[in-house]
C-alpha cells in the first residue's frame, strides 16, 4: 500500500521556504512592478493630454475655417438659387418658342384652306385650342370650310363649330357669323 503524507515536516517547510529567493525580494519586485505600472499611467496620461491638446487646437482651426467659408457658401446657394431661377425662364421661353410656333403653323392651317366667301374676325389661343370668330355668305360656306379642315390630309385637327348665326351685313345682305373651336396640336406633334 502506498501512503502519502500531506502535511509536511517542520524541517521541509523551512527547508522549502527559503529556496528560490532571497528575503525581502518578493516585496521589492511588486514594489517595482507597481512603480513601472505607475510610470506608464502617468505617461499615458501625458500622451492623451498633448493629443487632446492638438485636437483641440485642431478642431479650432476647423471652426476658424468654417466660419471663413460661411460667405463662400451663401454665396453659393444664392448662386444655385439664381441659376434654378434662370432655368424656369429658360423654360418659360422655350415653351413660349414652341408655343409661337405652334401658333403660326395653326394660322397657316386655318387660313390655308380658306374660301374667298369666309373671312376671320377674329383668332386667338384658348387655352388647349384656337378660337376662331369670322363671317361667310353662306351656312353652306362655313360648313365647307370645317369640312376642308377636318379633310385636310397633313393637319391632325379637331374642328368643333361651336356656333352659327345669321345676320344681315351693313349693306343689307345676309350673312352668317360663326365661331370655331379648333384643336391645338401637341408640342413636338407632326407640323
Amino acid at each position: 500500500m502506498i501512503r502519502i503524507n500531506l502535511l509536511a515536516s517542520q524541517d521541509d517547510r523551512i527547508a522549502h521556504g527559503n529556496a528560490g529567493w532571497p528575503a525581502g525580494s518578493a516585496v521589492v519586485g511588486g514594489t517595482a512592478a507597481m512603480a513601472a505600472v505607475l510610470v506608464l499611467t502617468v505617461w499615458w496620461i501625458w500622451a492623451l493630454e498633448a493629443e487632446r491638446a492638438e485636437v483641440a487646437t485642431a478642431m479650432a482651426g476647423a471652426g476658424a475655417t468654417l466660419r471663413s467659408l460661411a460667405p463662400a457658401v451663401d454665396q453659393v446657394r444664392a448662386a444655385e438659387a439664381l441659376q434654378a431661377d434662370l432655368q424656369g425662364l429658360v423654360d418659360l421661353i422655350e415653351d413660349l418658342h414652341v408655343r409661337r410656333k405652334t401658333a403660326a403653323r395653326m394660322l397657316d392651317r386655318l387660313s390655308g384652306v380658306l374660301p374667298d366667301d369666309l373671312w376671320f374676325s377674329e383668332v386667338r389661343e384658348d387655352g388647349a385650342g384656337v378660337l376662331v370668330l369670322g363671317h361667310a355668305a353662306t351656312l353652306e360656306g362655313v360648313s365647307g370650310y370645317v369640312a376642308a379642315l377636318e379633310a385636310a390630309d397633313a393637319l391632325d385637327l379637331l374642328v368643333e363649330l361651336v356656333d352659327s348665326q345669321r345676320g344681315e351685313w351693313f349693306d343689307g345682305r345676309d350673312i352668317v357669323s360663326f365661331e370655331l373651336r379648333v384643336s391645338l396640336p401637341a408640342p413636338g406633334a407632326r407640323p
